[in-house]
């Protein structure tokens, strides 16, 4: 029996365990497995638009985020894309996108004057992770983003002589639901009782 309570514990703690740390993503591709993209093409945006929710159906909608009327181009960034900044304005707030989903995944290309930028993940309000990395308008590994956690919400910050930037082709995995903890420690529980009547059923017992 103590043989069996402790192996019916260990796989109620680890299935109950919270997900790794987060692994950033920092190269010239994005995300690596099948992903939904947004490339801001679906939608036409007006020069210095403020974009909030014109891309709800997409699953993301914006905060402090503006139609960039910037078209020079640039690594991994075409058409349509969308800054934290008003062109003659500059940056007006800290640009957030929030998802109508859990992500699992989440990648983008950024491009701004050579500096650092600062991502950071939140789910149900809470940091979940945070990491920065140099940023330029040349570098060709310019997709940045998380994988290895769940977040709905994403803000983007970066520092450099005008402290802003330009975002293209949102790249994003929803997260697939998983079992509550309370759910494994009953399935845990309920194992545990089957576990004794079957001792208690043995000759002997």
């Amino acid at each position: 029996m103590k043989t069996a309570f402790a192996q019916v514990l260990l796989i109620a703690v680890v299935a109950s365990a919270g997900p790794a740390q987060a692994t950033p993503i920092h190269n010239n591709i994005g995300l690596t497995q099948a992903h939904q993209t947004l490339d801001f093409e679906s939608v036409v945006l007006g020069i210095n638009e403020p974009v909030n929710t014109q891309f709800s159906g997409a699953g993301a909608s914006f905060l402090n985020a503006f139609a960039n009327a910037d078209m020079s181009i640039f690594p991994n960034i075409s058409g349509n894309r969308v800054g934290d900044f008003q062109a003659g304005i500059g940056g007006t707030g800290l640009f957030t996108i929030n998802f109508a989903n859990d992500l699992q995944q989440v990648a983008f290309a950024i491009v701004s004057a050579p500096g650092t930028a600062t991502f950071q993940a939140f789910l149900n309000g809470g940091l979940v992770e945070t990491f920065t990395g140099s940023t330029s308008t040349t570098d060709l590994n310019n997709f940045y983003g998380f994988q290895g956690i769940v977040l709905d919400r994403l803000t983007i910050s970066v520092q450099s002589f005008d402290n802003v930037f330009i975002m293209d082709n949102l790249q994003t995995i929803q997260a697939v639901p998983e079992p509550q903890g309370g759910l494994l420690v009953a399935v845990a529980l309920t194992a545990l009782g089957m576990a004794g009547r079957r001792q208690r059923q043995l000759p002997g017992a």
